[in-house]
């Protein structure tokens, strides 16, 4: 729920290259929906919405905001917000995840799906929604 004139405010904590997409829709209205990085700069923005979907690369290391802004309605509008995080992990080391079973015990105790794209490169993807 976003109060007139109110801002809602997402964090999620990226590294360089981490992934982030996902899709929004507004009931009973539009609002402004944009994304900020670290520095503050604006990654992307979509004015007077009431659906879209959204993807970007993380460009530096820190914490970037999605801010959900109803400017436009004098009344509360409901913000359904999915996104998921695609994670990169570089290893220092090469390893032989086929031999690191608890590599792959740690993985799979945390929920997270483990992708080989070659020695030395992971992609390890988590869902939030």
């Amino acid at each position: 729920m976003v109060k007139p004139p109110q801002e809602v405010i997402e964090d999620v904590n990226l590294g360089v290259s981490d992934e982030v997409f996902g899709n929004l829709s507004v009931s009973d209205g539009f609002i402004d929906f944009y994304m900020t990085n670290p520095s503050g700069a604006t990654v992307q923005s979509f004015h007077y919405i009431a659906n879209t979907s959204f993807s970007f690369v993380a460009d530096e290391n820190g914490t970037y905001s999605m801010r959900l802004n109803n400017t436009y309605q004098t009344c509360d509008v409901t913000v359904t917000l999915h996104y998921s995080l695609l994670f990169k992990v570089v290893s220092q080391v090469n390893m032989n995840v086929g031999f690191s079973t608890g590599l792959q015990r740690l993985f799979r105790n945390l929920n997270l799906r483990l992708n080989q794209t070659n020695q030395m490169n992971w992609i390890i993807s988590m869902k939030n929604t």
